[in-house]
């Protein structure tokens, strides 16, 4: 399944002739020029730049994501761990939402859904590094477990 999710990331999908297509990309930024389309837009540890209309949502993680001119977005706006920039004339249909960074977003750019900037502080952290602190108490519990089976159960105390 791991091995699906990180192919998956590292294959940019192509689609038909007309610019309708998906971009995933990891590691490389990501540019949409003025007068191209595109379906959704995916991002992990990069940046997408948006000059042409997006009919799908755009989604950056570890990464910023920048609208760059009057563009049109038909779903969701997302970021994870980087900042947002909206200029002036902007349409969002969908939410717009940056966990981990900030929104900067022109007065007359339209936001259809909720605007939503989770800023980074010590919860964000904690609940980053939270897996890693269960993974390692589960750690822990099954080497105790090992440990205390293999122990000899019954033999006598030498003197």
């Amino acid at each position: 399944m791991l091995f699906v999710f990180l192919a998956s990331t590292l294959v940019s999908a192509s689609g038909d002739s007309n610019g309708d297509t998906d971009l995933t990309r990891f590691g490389h930024d990501i540019h949409v020029p003025s007068g191209q389309g595109v379906q959704d837009v995916t991002c992990f540890f990069c940046s997408i730049y948006v000059r042409g209309n997006v009919a799908g949502d755009v989604t950056a993680f570890g990464g910023k994501i920048v609208l760059e001119g009057p563009v049109q977005v038909a779903g969701d706006v997302t970021t994870i761990l980087g900042d947002i920039t909206v200029a002036p004339g902007t349409s969002i249909a969908g939410d717009l939402t940056a966990v981990g960074g900030t929104i900067q977003r022109a007065s007359d750019a339209q936001v259809a859904g909720d605007v939503t900037p989770i800023r980074k502080g010590w919860w964000l952290t904690l609940l980053l590094v939270s897996p890693f602190i269960f993974l390692g108490i589960l750690i822990a519990a099954l080497v105790w477990l090992i440990q205390h089976l293999r122990r000899p159960r019954g033999v006598p105390a030498t003197i």
